[in-house]
């Protein structure tokens, strides 16, 4: 178990095992919101966060899920949300960017006012990692405003210990005002204001009503978002990792291919009511 009580599976079962069961809450729900995360979920991960692009295949289909009414697309992401906003391009969504510290779309906005009193506390760091770690090949500093992200996944395995150890000096000088959290080949460094994706996902969730959530991520920052939506549906997608996610999929096809069965289902579902 967890430390908050929810069971830890080494390898959640696959979606296709269980599609009837599935089919039947989401048949059996008024709504569902769907947040879905984008890195290594929507779109493959790539050696530049730059060249990151959410294939025209799973556009195509987020576009035709925005336009059912009893869908709502939440899109939960590290990116800053202006980022993520381009790289999307679905109108009719809400986007959470930063981890949720930023949140827009459907008419909702928020900011998390400590995240930007932290913002230069936020840009010192980004500086100082950059000037700490510059000699390190491979490693990528990036700054979003209200977080920075150090990529690390072009680094030599025999570097990853001195950026390591690096980042981790740094993070002494701006400590307790800043936390570090590590995901997949990334460092993430946030203000320490108790709020993480699964917090922007319950403050959406407390907007919207009643809703059924499906949550889909490969990221351990999504398992704040499984967290937040274990009375719901949980998908890990990508390598198997331990999770809370109750299923698993595999990589932006399997999501993709597994939207288009929702797609669907939903509209057979509400034509049958």
């Amino acid at each position: 178990m967890d430390t908050i009580g929810i069971p830890l599976h080494e390898r959640p079962r696959l979606v296709a095992t269980d599609l009837s069961e599935i089919r039947d809450r989401m048949e059996a729900a008024h709504r569902i919101l769907l947040c879905l995360d984008f890195d290594g979920t929507l779109a493959p991960i790539v050696p530049q966060p730059d060249e990151a692009q959410l294939p025209e295949a799973t556009r195509e289909v987020l576009l035709s899920l925005s336009r059912e009414t009893s869908i709502v697309l939440v899109f939960v992401s590290g990116r800053m949300l202006t980022d993520l906003r381009r790289r999307m391009g679905i109108p009719h969504a809400i986007y959470a960017g930063n981890h949720g510290l930023e949140i827009e779309g459907l008419g909702f906005s928020f900011t998390h006012q400590w995240a930007v009193e932290s913002e230069p506390l936020i840009y010192g760091l980004a500086e100082s990692l950059t000037n700490r770690l510059f000699h390190i090949p491979g490693a990528l500093v990036e700054d979003k405003g209200l977080t920075v992200s150090l990529h690390h996944r072009n680094v030599r395995t025999g570097d990853l210990s001195a950026l390591f150890n690096g980042a981790i000096e740094v993070l002494d000088d701006y400590a307790p005002s800043i936390e570090m959290t590590e995901g997949l080949r990334v460092l993430e460094f946030r203000p320490r204001v108790n709020w993480n994706k699964g917090s922007a996902i319950a403050w959406i969730r407390e907007k919207i009503g009643d809703a059924l959530p499906i949550c889909i991520g490969d990221d351990r920052t999504d398992e704040d978002a499984f967290s937040s939506t274990a009375d719901g549906i949980t998908i890990h997608t990508g390598e198997s990792s331990t999770t809370i996610a109750q299923y698993r999929l595999a990589g932006p096809d399997g999501v993709r291919q597994f939207l288009e069965w929702l797609g669907g289902t939903r509209q057979k579902g509400v034509k049958a009511q």
